[in-house]
């Protein structure tokens, strides 16, 4: 099972590579799975990530709080989706970053973020999830905030900022095809144009 990406994907219900990433550290081998699966597990250097399905399941998650009534909950998934495409960027450009580690994430972009001028407001975004996260409280709008992350994304992915650039069109097949279809963000998106 953990040599086929399909069949570990559809166990575990997380992207293959990243999950790869996590258990081939012994400490989470044993936690998540029970026992220590290393000498089980394919290299994965040897494997490349698939950005849909990354940038997808940071998608999963602003949709998720976008859905959510209770603040704090959405708040969380908020957090959550900015941390996995902070990870999506650093993957992006960085193809053998070999992190999760959400500080790691953070230090990666603020070395890029000088070079690489046009994902800079990411982190903005990602101080304001890990306040969310440690203080449970950020100094501006949650629900402004969220939309300006949704803008933020929106406007990097139909102006080829990240791994393929999407017409309009072209992004809500895109979203159509993931986790349900991603209704509230399709709507954001038609709001917008």
């Amino acid at each position: 099972m953990y040599q086929n990406k399909e069949a570990f994907s559809k166990y575990s219900g997380a992207n293959y590579k990243w999950a790869l990433m996590d258990v081939s550290n012994l400490e989470n081998s044993t936690l998540l799975y029970g026992e220590d699966i290393q000498d089980k597990l394919p290299d994965p250097n040897n494997i490349k990530f698939d950005y849909d399905d990354i940038l997808a399941r940071g998608l999963y998650h602003l949709e998720k709080s976008l859905k959510e009534k209770d603040e704090k909950t959405a708040k969380s998934a908020f957090s959550k989706a900015v941390f996995k495409i902070s990870f999506y960027l650093c993957i992006f450009i960085d193809k053998d970053f070999p992190f999760t580690s959400v500080l790691y994430i953070k230090k990666k972009l603020e070395f890029v973020t000088p070079v690489v001028k046009h994902i800079e407001k990411i982190l903005d975004f990602l101080r304001s999830a890990m306040d969310l996260r440690v203080k449970e409280t950020i100094s501006r709008n949650f629900s402004q905030l969220r939309e300006n992350f949704i803008k933020f994304i929106f406007s990097l992915l139909e102006h080829g900022g990240l791994h393929k650039k999407f017409s309009v069109p072209k992004l809500n097949m895109y979203l159509a095809k993931y986790f349900g279809g991603f209704p509230l963000l399709k709507r954001f998106l038609k709001e917008l144009h």
